[in-house]
């Protein structure tokens, strides 16, 4: 018969292994997190997220796996919050030369209206519409 100290070490370790991979969960959805926010961010810098990743942890590239679940250090995800927050400064960065200096990044504009089949009048004011 097991003794009630017993079952009560039994119970602590069990919350202990319970608690463990509770941690361990919320820190691959850290990382996922954290990926998906580098991966926007390059995207819309024009930037390879792969790259990205890779220059803060080659293990990164892959899909979440045994081996990732036990190996994400508190150093990656400081890695990973820097980097997310330098793509965040260099967006803003970028953001703030095309504001400041509009003339800069004139958009790309056409020589002539697009004829898509719309009318006349829309054609000569370089409208078009979306359909």
């Amino acid at each position: 018969m097991i003794s009630m100290n017993c079952h009560k070490h039994i119970i602590t370790l069990l919350d202990l292994i319970s608690e463990f991979y509770f941690l361990q969960s919320d820190r691959l959805c850290k990382v996922e997190e954290y990926k998906v926010l580098i991966h926007n961010f390059a995207k819309v810098m024009g930037m390879d997220p792969s790259k990205i990743l890779a220059n803060v942890h080659p293990r990164l590239l892959d899909g979440p796996n045994e081996q990732q679940t036990k190996n994400i250090s508190d150093d990656i995800l400081n890695k990973l919050n820097m980097t997310v927050q330098q793509l965040k400064e260099e967006k803003s960065n970028r953001r703030e030369k095309v504001i400041c200096h509009p003339s800069r990044y004139q958009p790309v504009v056409a020589s002539s209206p697009i004829s898509l089949g719309h009318s006349d009048s829309m054609k000569n004011r370089g409208y078009i519409q979306v359909i």
